[in-house]
């Protein structure tokens, strides 16, 4: 669990420590992992890629908005949700694959948008609190008949 009283920054730190720390042995398949510490498969299986051009990707990344493709290679991924950040110089793209018979267009569209509100307020305040980060959504409610 996060600890919700994490300044955003040191949150980033350790992330980047411990995934730094898993890529030294990304080579090793997750199969033979979970085999050797005596776990199976969770229910929803989710993988993250993170491809870091830096100065060796031709050009910088395009000025753009969040836009959903049902392009079958887009979304044909080997675990329920598969997103990849690429790395440019200027900042970064994020492609989301996932599982089409378990999560719907819809519903990714609602992760990814409220994955940019957050990103983008941890931009503009990276010394914030984890738990200063209130999302304001419009919540429906169901009366009985």
């Amino acid at each position: 669990p996060i600890d919700t009283d994490t300044v955003f920054i040191q949150l980033a730190k350790d992330v980047q420590r411990h995934v730094h720390q898993c890529f030294r042995h990304q080579h090793y398949p997750i199969e033979l992992v979970l085999d050797e510490i005596g776990k199976t498969y969770p229910e929803v299986t989710a993988a993250f890629n993170m491809l870091n051009y830096g100065d060796t990707q031709p050009g910088d990344l395009a000025d753009f908005e969040p836009s959903h493709s049902t392009d079958i290679a887009v979304q044909a991924a080997k675990y329920d949700l598969e997103p990849s950040i690429i790395e440019y110089r200027n900042g970064i793209e994020i492609q989301t694959g996932y599982n089409k018979n378990l999560i719907t267009p819809t519903n990714i569209e609602l992760i990814m948008t409220r994955y940019i509100k957050m990103v983008r307020f941890f931009a503009a305040n990276p010394g914030k609190e984890l738990n200063e980060f209130k999302e304001t959504r419009k919540r429906k409610s169901f009366k009985k008949k």
